[in-house]
């Protein structure tokens, strides 16, 4: 135990951070509302960011909290500034023009357990008066979900010291948003978690003086493109099919600069709803690769894709292969890329090839369907979809159908997420050699280490 010198203990202690700037009609009650917590084990630093009105003189009038008076710097600068000078191993971020429930602290410490996440709240909504309007129920939602659709009060925050030494302060480059960058940052580079802790914490003022209001709200392109370019591009290659093993294509498999998921003998959605699994339950990956086990991916294909996805932000991009076995590398052979999506009765899928002599100009162009051909998907993507193989495509079963490959790019047109192709990713393919009838060799998954040249059998039954 490390204790104050007021003999509290430091590893319990939260200290509750409350920039300001400008508040004089609201900051009186955010204060005391601190003040008024039940939680004991406290301490209470407001940070005057230059304010022009009443604030310092607010300030002043109360005893009990600790004081900061500096230039004007912003948001950030002032959670920085108070968190530089807190004690305690829990931070509780609360805006000054917000109001805490006096048992909001006791009862989330009674939760929180995990030095790597984010803790919020549901919270009510109250007017320029403090009358309570309306009640804010928030929602558990995957980290990935923080691109499309911001959630969590930054003001019903609670997290511990560590996650933020780790992952460094809020942003003083920015003037607003900087809490969607804390986000974003600490859950998408770091691996931070966010949990919600289903209590209402927080009165959360809506006025005209809001500058959530006079900014727009937390949605930034400028700082997902910015966080985007932070993130270290780190591929799974997961390779799948009820197919018998493929000399030509598993010689290769151990030289390609990335680390692969082998689904051997598994149907062919199964063995995408294994690697989906799979690849969900490690947090380090940022691009599930998808090939078939009958293309010849090598090297320099891999390296190519790592490039394409380091120098842009495409959600999806692929290679491409030929379709037909003995067109490979000829003009007027088909290749499994195609600029349309049919279905013929609804049922099956059918395709209008784009041939080789065909291709634009451009090394890297937009396509409505890739048949996994070393298909790169994001994260943020992988969470939305199961890879289904839906109802709409089936005659009878899973085995039948539309296949994995077309649903998927159903679905991502449907969703108006693009999918790309980069025709400098040029491979061979075998066009399912090996055929074999699906149950006649058992299934296994395997894994294979970037820089490893054996293979390692996984328990199936941890991901299926």
């Amino acid at each position: 135990m490390i204790l104050n010198e007021l003999g509290h203990d430091l590893e319990t202690m939260v200290s509750i951070i409350i920039p300001v700037y400008n508040c004089e009609k609201y900051l009186a009650s955010a204060i005391q509302s601190a003040l008024d917590q039940t939680y004991e084990n406290k301490e209470i630093i407001v940070v005057d960011d230059g304010s022009t009105d009443r604030t310092k003189e607010i300030i002043l009038e109360f005893k009990g909290i600790n004081q900061i008076f500096k230039t004007n710097g912003g948001t950030a600068s002032a959670l920085n500034s108070g968190i530089n000078n807190s004690k305690g191993k829990w931070i509780k971020w609360l805006s000054a023009d917000d109001v805490l429930y006096k048992e909001a602290i006791s009862e989330m410490m009674k939760k929180v357990l995990d030095k790597n996440t984010i803790y919020y709240t549901h919270y009510d909504c109250i007017d320029e008066s403090g009358k309570v309007t309306s009640e804010f129920m928030e929602h558990d939602r995957p980290e990935s979900e923080l691109w499309n659709y911001y959630y969590s009060n930054g003001s019903t925050w609670l997290f511990h010291r560590d996650l933020i030494e780790r992952t460094g302060l809020f942003d003083e480059s920015l003037k607003h948003s900087e809490d969607y960058e804390f986000l974003l940052r600490t859950t998408q580079i770091f691996g931070c978690n966010l949990q919600l802790i289903p209590i209402k914490s927080l009165k959360y003022r809506r006025h005209p003086d809001q500058l959530t209001r006079k900014v727009g709200g937390a949605f930034n392109s400028l700082i997902k493109n910015k966080i985007r370019k932070l993130m270290k591009v780190n591929l799974l290659l997961a390779r799948c099919s009820p197919r018998s093993d493929i000399q030509q294509v598993e010689s290769e498999n151990i030289n390609l600069p990335c680390d692969k998921l082998i689904a051997r003998y598994y149907f062919e959605y199964e063995a995408y709803k294994t690697v989906r699994n799979f690849f969900l339950k490690q947090k380090d990956y940022t691009h599930l690769v998808l090939a078939t086990d009958d293309i010849v991916v090598k090297p320099e294909h891999i390296i190519q894709l790592q490039k394409d996805l380091e120098d842009h932000d495409y959600p999806i991009i692929c290679g491409m292969m030929n379709v037909n076995q003995d067109e490979y590398l000829q003009l007027d052979g088909n290749l499994n890329i195609s600029y349309e999506l049919g279905l013929k009765d609804r049922k099956l899928r059918h395709y209008n090839w784009i041939k080789r002599k065909d291709l634009p100009k451009d090394d890297i162009f937009s396509v409505k369907f890739n048949g996994f051909a070393l298909m790169a998907i994001r994260r943020d993507i992988i969470q939305r979809t199961e890879f289904p193989c839906d109802g709409i495509f089936r005659l009878k079963g899973e085995a039948f159908g539309a296949s994995v490959d077309f649903v998927f790019c159903w679905w991502c047109h449907e969703n108006n997420i693009p999918i790309y192709t980069d025709k400098r990713i040029d491979m061979q393919h075998l066009r399912a050699m090996g055929r074999i009838k699906h149950g006649e060799i058992t299934k296994n998954l395997y894994f294979i280490p970037k820089e490893a040249k054996e293979e390692t059998k996984l328990d199936k039954k941890l991901f299926e």
